[in-house]
């Protein structure tokens, strides 16, 4: 369980434009290195920033994101999720912060501004952090195997550093590696339209963990999330042609907006929800 809007898929339609570019067999060696490293660690420690950018021009969606915390297998520790959203008419705000909780007997999100907490798995793997690849590398997602990976010439800022490009599930990427082979960037660019960059501004492997000081604790006062089944949503759907209730909803800025105000114009809803 997650903020879906974190983990939009990377489906890219057309040919990314390094998709051509000559292998280089060491490259692919040192990328499934640098993954089988990180998925080796007992517990991880981290500092992450993220930017997705979606869409363009008038359309285009930037979410920045703070993700901080620590994760031991087989399920303790605690991710902290911040992020707000900016759009391209200078609009947006926070969305709700979301703690990954690992409590020894299970995985738990936990959603601060509605005081709810779900469990969303045995382990970290259903955590849903496989967007975010070093996290995804450790919890178990599979290494990439790619049949274009080369490596790239460092710039500035990334001195001594070693830089991989290959394509992978459809997206044009990037992974670099300090002069200690620490993950330290990860990208990948959807051509024209989702772009996701992780800067690591600390990664720690540990090979040995005192689960009892690396374990989660609940908040208190906080309420079970409950699912709804999709028989209970079908049951409410509205036939084709009928007027949608009279509701009201909050904007990016807080202002609240009145349904019946829209009326006579085109309404996208767009769904940020849980997942």
């Amino acid at each position: 369980m997650l903020l879906a809007l974190l983990s939009l898929p990377l489906l890219l339609q057309g040919t990314p434009p390094n998709a051509q570019a000559a292998a280089q067999p060491a490259a692919l060696e040192v990328l499934q290195q640098a993954w089988a490293r990180q998925s080796a660690a007992t517990g991880i420690r981290f500092t992450i920033d993220m930017r997705v950018v979606n869409g363009a021009d008038e359309m285009q969606m930037t979410m920045q994101s703070r993700i901080e915390g620590q994760m031991a297998r087989p399920a303790v520790g605690q991710v902290d999720i911040d992020a707000r959203v900016l759009l391209s008419d200078g609009s947006g705000g926070p969305i709700p912060a979301v703690s990954l909780i690992g409590t020894g007997d299970g995985v738990y999100a936990a959603e601060h501004e509605m005081k709810t907490v779900a469990r969303a798995g045995d382990d970290w793997s259903a955590a849903g952090l496989d967007f975010v690849e070093p996290l995804g590398a450790w919890a178990g997602s599979p290494a990439p195997k790619p049949e274009d990976a080369r490596f790239l010439d460092a710039t500035e800022g990334r001195e001594g550093w070693t830089g991989i490009s290959y394509t992978w599930q459809d997206a044009q990427r990037e992974l670099w590696l300090d002069a200690e082979g620490v993950w330290r960037e990860s990208h990948a660019v959807r051509a024209g339209d989702t772009e996701y960059h992780v800067v690591i501004t600390s990664l720690e492997r540990h090979e040995k963990v005192d689960a009892r000081t690396w374990r989660g604790t609940l908040p208190e006062g906080y309420a079970e999330a409950v699912e709804q089944g999709l028989g209970d949503l079908e049951a409410n759907l509205l036939e084709v042609g009928v007027a949608a209730p009279e509701v009201d909803f909050l904007d990016l800025d807080g202002t609240p907006v009145p349904l019946a105000s829209l009326r006579g114009k085109t309404v996208l809803l767009n769904f940020w929800f849980y997942h």
